[in-house]
C-alpha cells in the first residue's frame, strides 16, 4: 500500500507541474511546435564547392609521361564555386519536397613545345645533341554547367532556432563545352601523309552541348537563425557540388 501511495503522489505532482505551467512557457512550447508547420515556403542561396563534374573539367590528362628532353609543358586551371538557388515546400514538420538550380565552371588550358635533335657533336664526355623547337600545341577546354533537380529533404531534428536534416537532388546536367586547339607542325611522322599532317594540325573551335545525370546527396545538415531567417550548413557529396552553405528564408 505504500508504494501505491507514493506513486499516487508522484503522479499528482508531475499533473499539477504541468497544469500549473505559467502561461508565457506554455505559449513558447506551443510557438516552438507550430510555427514550422505554417511556414510553408523555403527559398535559399548557397555556395559549394565544386563537385565531380566541374573537378574533372578542371585536370588535364596525358597519355603515359612525355620526355621532357623533347616536349615542355606549362598548365593553368580554373575552377569556381557552385552556386545554387533552391525552394522548396513543406508539406509538413519534417517533410519539404521542391527544385534546385546550380551553376558552376571549370576549364584547364595547355601549352607544349616540342623539339627534335638536329646535330650531334662528340665530346670528351660522349656525344651531345643539338636541339630546336620544330612545333607547339594549344589546347584548352571550358566547361559552363546548369543543373535542375527536384530535391528531397526530411527534418530528422527541428526546432524553434535549430534544426537537422538530409537531402538528396537528382535530376539532370547541361554541360556546355568550349574546346579550342592550335597547333604548328605537330603530329610529324614520315608514315603520314600530307594531308593527315594537316588534319592532325587543323584549328579548332568546337562548341557541344551533354546531358548528363545529376546527383546530389547531403545526409547531414544544420540551419540555425531565426523564424524566417536563417544560416545553413550541409556536409555532402555530388557531381555538381560537395559541402555548401548559405541563407534561406522561410515565410
Amino acid at each position: 500500500m505504500r508504494h501505491v501511495d507514493i506513486t499516487t503522489r508522484m503522479l499528482i505532482i508531475l499533473l499539477a507541474v504541468v497544469f500549473l505551467m505559467p502561461p508565457s512557457s506554455q505559449a513558447w512550447a506551443k510557438h516552438e511546435n507550430d510555427s514550422l508547420p505554417r511556414l510553408r515556403h523555403d527559398v535559399s542561396l548557397g555556395i559549394g564547392a565544386p563537385g565531380l563534374y566541374p573537378l574533372r573539367g578542371s585536370v588535364y590528362f596525358t597519355w603515359g609521361d612525355p620526355d621532357p628532353t623533347y616536349v615542355k609543358d606549362s598548365e593553368s586551371s580554373q575552377l569556381l564555386p557552385a552556386f545554387y538557388g533552391q525552394y522548396l515546400y513543406n508539406v509538413n514538420r519534417y517533410i519539404g519536397l521542391g527544385a534546385m538550380l546550380c551553376y558552376t565552371n571549370s576549364g584547364r588550358k595547355n601549352h607544349s613545345d616540342y623539339y627534335q635533335d638536329v646535330r650531334s657533336s662528340e665530346s670528351p664526355y660522349g656525344i651531345s645533341s643539338v636541339k630546336e623547337k620544330y612545333g607547339y600545341a594549344d589546347e584548352s577546354y571550358r566547361f559552363n554547367i546548369i543543373a535542375i533537380e527536384p530535391v528531397f529533404r526530411v527534418y530528422w531534428f527541428n526546432r524553434a532556432h535549430v534544426a537537422m536534416y538530409s537531402k538528396v537532388g537528382i535530376g539532370v546536367a547541361l554541360v556546355f563545352k568550349h574546346y579550342t586547339f592550335e597547333s604548328s607542325n605537330l603530329w610529324y611522322s614520315p608514315l603520314m601523309t600530307p594531308e593527315e599532317i594537316a588534319e592532325r594540325n587543323r584549328p579548332r573551335d568546337e562548341h557541344s552541348v551533354r546531358a548528363l545525370l545529376d546527383v546530389n546527396l547531403a545526409p547531414v545538415c544544420v540551419e540555425f537563425g531565426g523564424i524566417h531567417w536563417r544560416g545553413f550548413v550541409e556536409l555532402g557529396f555530388g557531381t555538381s557540388y560537395i559541402c555548401s552553405g548559405g541563407v534561406k528564408y522561410r515565410l
